[in-house]
């Protein structure tokens, strides 16, 4: 009996130096170290925080790239390069002539920078802010008017903040307020929309410290990755 007794020790021992050496570890359970179990849940915890704030920021390295090159794109070679010669040449007389083919290239080139703020990094739209499921900007012929407007969102950009009736682009009717039953959306709310949509937050964590107070982010601990076209784009009407 007792040497089948140190039999079986030294088979438990056996299996427990091997398993040790084929797997590297130095339990298997939680009991047989608590001590080690819990420094190693530690070490773990750290080490998969870290890989998922080095994603963070790759993904956001190269969110931005991308929209940096979307901009360069958009504002540098078309807005400027493309938008200056016939924007001055149709406001000179002597060019009645060439409008409509100033116009042709202006309307192209706005539909090019719409093409650009709508791309995408990976699956995501870059310039929809926290929306990153659908596309920010369409350009649509205005039911009333007939004229060509941007929307953001669905939206008109070139709203004045007053407080005449918002009227939908689309339809060309007034747009039913959902917090006032009976009453619509005049341009000061939608404009209001308009600014709140600019300043969404995406918060991701990078390695500052990620923290959370009362359900809210600590700013200076995250960062935010939304980007809006809004900010490049403006909205709203200026004095003229």
């Amino acid at each position: 009996r007792q040497y089948q007794t140190n039999l079986t020790k030294s088979a438990k021992q056996l299996y427990t130096a091997r398993g040790k050496l084929t797997t590297e570890r130095n339990f298997d359970s939680y009991a047989a170290n608590p001590a080690g179990a819990t420094r190693a849940f530690k070490i773990y915890s750290s080490l998969n925080a870290t890989n998922a704030q080095a994603s963070n920021n790759q993904t956001l390295i190269n969110k931005f790239s991308t929209a940096y090159s979307a901009l360069d794109g958009a504002i540098d070679k078309i807005a400027q390069e493309m938008g200056d010669v016939p924007e001055l040449g149709g406001l000179d007389d002597t060019h009645k002539s060439d409008r409509a083919s100033y116009a042709q290239i202006l309307n192209e080139g706005a539909d090019a920078i719409v093409q650009m703020l709508n791309g995408k990094y990976s699956n995501d739209y870059i310039f929809n802010g926290t929306d990153t499921d659908n596309a920010p900007f369409e350009i649509v012929t205005d039911a009333v008017s007939g004229k060509r407007l941007l929307t953001f969102r669905g939206w008109k950009v070139d709203v004045p903040k007053n407080g005449d009736e918002y009227i939908d682009p689309k339809t060309g009717q007034p747009v039913a307020d959902p917090d006032n039953a009976g009453q619509n959306l005049t341009n000061a709310q939608v404009y209001q929309k308009l600014q709140d949509m600019s300043k969404e937050t995406l918060w991701v964590d990078i390695g500052m410290g990620f923290q959370v107070e009362n359900g809210q982010v600590v700013e200076n601990t995250a960062y935010n990755s939304a980007l809006s076209g809004l900010d490049i784009m403006d909205f709203g009407l200026d004095e003229e």
